[in-house]
């Protein structure tokens, strides 16, 4: 007994395993109203006040409008991957703790705040509004206890070496050490296992990253509002599809459409399998006429079937089918 315990001491210990998929969920950034109106005014020194404040307004209500959004997504992939954490742009071990610490005042606000009563009440709801917003739709989500924790995502070393802003003020973009960022980004999600979730900016694209860290985990973008692209390439698909069905087309031609189709209607399918539901009917469409009907009414073509196989849904053919979900999905997005 003493032997094996001995030889299970010498034993490596656990590996974690790599995730399989990093969903990027592309990242709109709040901003205060001081960097707001810095900003504004080296773009115009003229500009009066009472315009910047309305322009932060409007920011405001945008930056609120794509959080609700990243709210439903995140919410949704809480639920199909069983999330208990998403990876924080900004987000390093040196501000965990204190983000934490801050996420747990806000967290005994909301539980213990009451009906604004005096001008003091309601500033604090409108400086707790602001806070929320900060910290971003991940962030709300574990206020309100629908996610355990938020994860870092950086390196804090990396992180300050990549900052575009120098000490005398200026902007200056250093490429290297940007790279160098994401690749510590990705090393922190590679610490993660199955489906990793990351909120950042739209301008990182950690696609290369990955494949030089790590080339077989698949890589996803997410923003907050897709649709018109992917029925763009579905109808582009239905198209060829169509020229095809009119001419004798051969096996040859037929098996490189369909290496074709797979390679561009795959990975929307994937995407679309993350976020379609009822919030967002028309990427539900989409998923139904990509997922269910495209390949079985390919097949069927194929095998020299009219396109109408057994289906589930009596009097209508495959095709037909595809052919409604499209139209669907088009009419909800041209609302």
């Amino acid at each position: 007994m003493k032997r094996l315990l001995i030889l299970i001491a010498m034993l490596p210990g656990p590996l974690y395993a790599e995730p399989t998929v990093i969903i990027h969920i592309l990242n709109y950034h709040y901003v205060t109203p001081e960097v707001f109106a810095a900003d504004l005014k080296d773009q115009d020194n003229s500009i009066p006040q009472k315009q910047i404040e309305k322009q932060y307004f409007d920011f405001l209500k945008e930056v609120e409008s794509v959080q609700r959004e990243q709210v439903k997504i995140l919410r949704r992939m809480i639920d199909r991957y069983n999330l208990r954490g998403v990876y924080i742009e900004g987000l390093s071990e040196k501000n965990y703790k204190g983000t934490m610490r801050f996420i747990e005042t806000l967290k005994k606000y909301e539980k213990e705040k009451t009906r604004p009563e005096s001008d003091f009440d309601r500033s604090v709801e409108a400086q707790n509004k602001l806070d929320l917003l900060e910290l971003g739709a991940a962030g709300r989500l574990v206020v309100k206890g629908e996610l355990s924790t938020l994860l870092p995502a950086e390196d804090s070393e990396a992180f300050e070496a990549a900052n575009p802003v120098q000490s005398d003020g200026s902007d200056e973009f250093d490429m290297k050490a940007n790279e160098k960022r994401e690749d510590a980004i990705v090393r922190n999600l590679l610490k993660g296992s199955r489906v990793v979730v990351i909120t950042l900016g739209k301008d990182h694209d950690l696609q290369d990253n990955i494949r030089r860290l790590s080339p077989k985990v698949r890589y996803r973008r997410l923003d907050i509002v897709f649709g018109r692209v992917e029925l763009k390439k579905m109808n582009a698909v239905y198209k060829q599809f169509l020229a095809l069905q009119t001419k004798k087309t051969s096996d040859a031609e037929w098996t490189r459409f369909e290496k074709k189709i797979h390679t561009e209607i795959d990975p929307i399918i994937k995407k679309l399998e993350d976020v379609a539901g009822p919030d967002y009917p028309h990427l539900q469409h989409l998923l139904w006429a990509g997922r269910d009907y495209l390949y079985w009414m390919l097949k069927d073509c194929r095998t020299g079937k009219k396109c109408d196989g057994e289906n589930p849904v009596k009097d209508h053919s495959v095709q037909e089918l595809f052919e409604k979900h499209l139209k669907e999905a088009e009419c909800i997005i041209n609302e």
